[in-house]
C-alpha cells in the first residue's frame, strides 16, 4: 500500500508531534473505552520497532511489523540536504510524513524513484541522497494501546552506469571523538558497508589538511591522532568511498579541541542515567531503552557551555535483557542522542547495574559466552589502563581506567562488576568496589597525587540518599568504608556517581564518620533522564545533605588554578546549585 504523503511546509507541526501524542492517545481511549498504556514500564524487546528497507522496481520499501495489530501508522522522513549540517539534535527535522490508517500487524511504505502523472505532488527518492527517517504507529494490545516509534534512521540509494539501482553507503555511526588529551585524539566511525577511508584533518592557518587514509574495506574505523598541540582546535572531515564511482560520502566538517596546559583553566560536565521513562507522554523518554529528549537536550546544554568533555556515571540504557540484538539496539540508540555532540567533545562513562546486566557466560560449552564487559567494549572507545583481572573474569579494559587533563586525575570504577540479576548480600560482587579494583585504585592515585585536584566517578554511591538506601556500595559497609579509606587517604576531591535518580551534593567527612578527616563531595548525579527518586530523609547522614533535587539535570565543572566551582542545571537551563572546592594540600 502507498499511503498518502503530506508534506509539512510548518515544520513546527512535526517538532511538535511527540508532545500531542498522548492526547491522541487518551482521545483514542475515550473512544474505545480501554485502558491505555502509553509506554510499557518493563524493558520489552519485542516492543522495539525495527523497520526494513527494500529496493523494488518502482521505489523504497520501508515496511515493519508489530506484535499486535497497530493503526495509525506513519513514515517521517527527509532529505538530508535540506538538515542544516551539523545538527546538534538527535532526530532531524522531517519535512515529508505518509500515513497508512489500516490497522494490521505490518505495514508498507513506497516512496517512489519517478512521479505519477495522475498525482499533482508526490515526493521522490533521488539516487545518491542520503534521507533520514523513521516509523510510528499506536499498537492494540490485550488491555492497552500504547504508541511505539523507531528511532531515526538512514538510507541511501545508488544508480550505477548499468541502471541498476543498489544500497549506497551511509554513515552508521558518528563520527565521534574519543580520548581526547593534550597531544592526541581518536576519532571513530562506522559505515553499513565495507568501504575505504579517508580522515582529513587541519588547524586555522594550516594548510593543506593532514589526510590519513584506510585502503581495506572496513566498516567500522578508528584514527588515533598523535603530535597534536594543546589546547588547539583542530577541524575534520570523513570522506568513504566504493569501487562504484558514484557510492561516495562525505561527512560535515567537526571540531574538537585538544586539551590545556597544567594550570590552565578548563570545564567538563557531569552526568548519568538516561535510561528509559515510562513516566512521561513522550515515547521518545522510552525510546529502546534510553530517554533521548533529555539526554540530547542536557549533552548540547553542556557543550553550549563550553564543556570540554563529559563523565557520565552509568546506566546509560534499561538494559535487562539476554537478547544480544536487543541490548545492541539499546546501546546505537543512546549513540543516536549523543552523537551529534559526541562528533566535538569525548563521552567518559562508567558502567551501572543496567549497562552489566548481560548475558552471563555459559557453563560446560566450548565457546563461552560474552561478559556484559565485553558488550560493553563493542560501543565505546576509553582508556585501556585498567588492572588485569583475576583468572576467568571480565575484562577491566574500558569499564575500570584513569586519565589525567590539564591540573586534574579522573578515575572511573565499576561497581557493579560481573554484576548477574539475582544477587544476594553474601556474593562476592554486586554494588561494590572489589579487591583488585582497590588494589588498582591505591596505586593509580599514588602514581598521580601530584595532580591538583583528583575526581572518581562510579555508578553505586557510597552513601545514597534515596531509593537505593542499602542497595548501593553501603550494601557492604565493610567494603563502602574500605573503598572511602583510600579516597580519604589520597585526599580525593570529589566522587561523582549515579543510580538514584536525582541531584545530590552532601559532604562526606568526620560527621559521617571519624575516620573521614578529610571533606570530600558526593554528587549524584542520576538525572539524564530515568524515572525520579524522592528524598529519603531518615538516612543517618542526611544531616550531610546540603541540597537535594528531583530535576533532570547536568552538572558543569569550571576548573581554575585553585579551585573548581561546581553549578547543576535543569533540563531548562535553570541554576539549581552552585558550590566551589577548593585546592587542598595533597
Amino acid at each position: 500500500m502507498n499511503g498518502k504523503i503530506f508534506w509539512y511546509r510548518n515544520r513546527s507541526h512535526l517538532r511538535s508531534y511527540g508532545k500531542h501524542v498522548r492526547s491522541l492517545v487518551l482521545i483514542i481511549c475515550i473512544v474505545s473505552g480501554v485502558l491505555i498504556l502509553s509506554i510499557p514500564t518493563s524493558v520489552d524487546a519485542a516492543s522495539r520497532l525495527e523497520p526494513q528497507v527494500s529496493i523494488t522496481k518502482t521505489g523504497i520499501q520501508i515496511s515493519f511489523a508489530t506484535t499486535y495489530p497497530s493503526g495509525h501508522a506513519q513514515l517521517f522522513w527527509t532529505d538530508a540536504a535540506d538538515i542544516d549540517p551539523p545538527s546538534l539534535m538527535s532526530f532531524p527535522e522531517y519535512r515529508y510524513a505518509m500515513s497508512d490508517k489500516g490497522i494490521q500487524q505490518t505495514h508498507r511504505f513506497n516512496l517512489p524513484f519517478q512521479p505519477d502523472p495522475a498525482k499533482k505532488s508526490q515526493t521522490i527518492i533521488l539516487p545518491g541522497r542520503t534521507i533520514h527517517f523513521r516509523v510510528t504507529c499506536i499498537e492494540q494490545m490485550p488491555d492497552a494501546l500504547r504508541v511505539r516509534r523507531s528511532k531515526d534512521d538512514t538510507f541511501r540509494i545508488i544508480e550505477t552506469l548499468q541502471g541498476e539501482r543498489k544500497p549506497g553507503l551511509v554513515f552508521t555511526d558518528g563520527p565521534f571523538v574519543a580520548n581526547v588529551f593534550a597531544d592526541q585524539a581518536t576519532v571513530c566511525w562506522e559505515t553499513n558497508l565495507p568501504a575505504q577511508g579517508t580522515f582529513s584533518y587541519w588547524k586555522v592557518g594550516q594548510a593543506p589538511p593532514r589526510k590519513i587514509a584506510v585502503h581495506d574495506p572496513n566498516r567500522r574505523f578508528k584514527i588515533t591522532l598523535e603530535h597534536l598541540k594543546p589546547n588547539t582546535q583542530y577541524y575534520y572531515r570523513i570522506r568513504c568511498s566504493m569501487s562504484d564511482p558514484e557510492d561516495v560520502i562525505q561527512s560535515p566538517c567537526y571540531s574538537f579541541v585538544t586539551a590545556v596546559k597544567q594550570g590552565k583553566p578548563f570545564k567538563f560536565a557531569i552526568m548519568g542515567d538516561s535510561r528509559a521513562n515510562s513516566r512521561t507522554p513522550d515515547p521518545d523518554a522510552a525510546l529502546n531503552g534510553v530517554n533521548v529528549p533529555t539526554l540530547n537536550t542536557l549533552s548540547r546544554q553542556a557543550l553550549q557551555r563550553d564543556a570540554r568533555f563529559v563523565l557520565f556515571s552509568g546506566d546509560l540504557i534499561s538494559g535487562y535483557t539476554n537478547d544480544l540484538a536487543d541490548i545492541a539496539l539499546q546501546y546505537r540508540t543512546w549513540r543516536m542522542a549523543v552523537n551529534p555532540i559526541n562528533a566535538f567533545i569525548p563521552y567518559y562513562c562508567a558502567m551501572g547495574n543496567h549497562d552489566t546486566a548481560a548475558p552471563r557466560p555459559e557453563k560446560n560449552k566450548s565457546t563461552p559466552g560474552r561478559y556484559a564487559e565485553d558488550i560493553w567494549r563493542d560501543f565505546h572507545v576509553l582508556p585501556e589502563n585498567g588492572p588485569l583481572p583475576e583468572k576467568g573474569l571480565p575484562t577491566y579494559i574500558e569499564n575500570v581506567y584513569s586519565f589525567n587533563y590539564g591540573d586534574c586525575h579522573f578515575v572511573s570504577l565499576n561497581s557493579d562488576y560481573y554484576y548477574l540479576r539475582g544477587l544476594t548480600p553474601e556474593d562476592r560482587f554486586g554494588r561494590t568496589i572489589d579487591l583488585r579494583q582497590r588494589e588498582w585504585l591505591k596505586m593509580d592515585l599514588e602514581e598521580n597525587k601530584h595532580q591538583r585536584f583528583t575526581f572518581v566517578f562510579f555508578h553505586s554511591p557510597a552513601y545514597p540518599n534515596s531509593g537505593h538506601l542499602g542497595n548501593s556500595l553501603d550494601r557492604i559497609p565493610r567494603i563502602r568504608d574500605a573503598v572511602w579509606e583510600i579516597l580519604n587517604d589520597y585526599n580525593v576531591d570529589a566522587v561523582f556517581c549515579g543510580h538514584e535518580h536525582n541531584y545530590c551534593r552532601m559532604i562526606v567527612d568526620h560527621q559521617v564518620n571519624p575516620k573521614w578527616t578529610n571533606p570530600i563531595v558526593q554528587i549524584i548525579a542520576g538525572g539524564a533522564g530515568a524515572p525520579w527518586y524522592g528524598q529519603n530523609t531518615k538516612v543517618p547522614w542526611t544531616a550531610s545533605v546540603q541540597k537535594f533535587s528531583i530535576d533532570s539535570h547536568f552538572v558543569m565543572a569550571s576548573v581554575a588554578k585553585r579551585a573548581v566551582t561546581f553549578e547543576a542545571y535543569n533540563e531548562l537551563g535553570k541554576l539549581i546549585d552552585r558550590f566551589t572546592i577548593h585546592k587542598k594540600k595533597k
